[in-house]
């Protein structure tokens, strides 16, 4: 069975009670700012990656949050996928101070 939950600082995917998925984000204001998916590989090519994404973003729109796509996955389903159009925004002011890249997750 598959599940996905928001943990507060990411989705995470499991399947029978197992985490293979997870979308990285932090929270700017109103805005979610998604920084990296990643899907298990022992789990890729499953479609996984676009379930846990489509979650996320419904529940962007459900909290009433903008999307701010860093994460390439993210923005890649976006760009194939329009309904989520009118709550993409711009980068600009989610950044701290000298960083030139955005976040990057805390690798377990």
């Amino acid at each position: 069975m598959i599940d996905i939950t928001d943990s507060g600082r990411e989705y995470e995917l499991s399947i029978d009670g197992e985490v293979v998925g997870r979308c990285f984000y932090r929270d700017a204001g109103r805005r979610r700012v998604f920084i990296h998916t990643e899907v298990d590989a022992g789990h890729a090519g499953q479609g996984l990656a676009t379930k846990l994404i489509e979650y996320a973003l419904r529940d962007c729109r459900a909290q009433g949050m903008r999307i701010v796509a860093r994460c390439p996955m993210v923005s890649a389903y976006l760009g194939k996928h329009n309904d989520f159009a009118d709550l993409v925004d711009t980068p600009a002011g989610v950044d701290a101070p000298g960083d030139s890249n955005g976040d990057s997750p805390d690798r377990r």
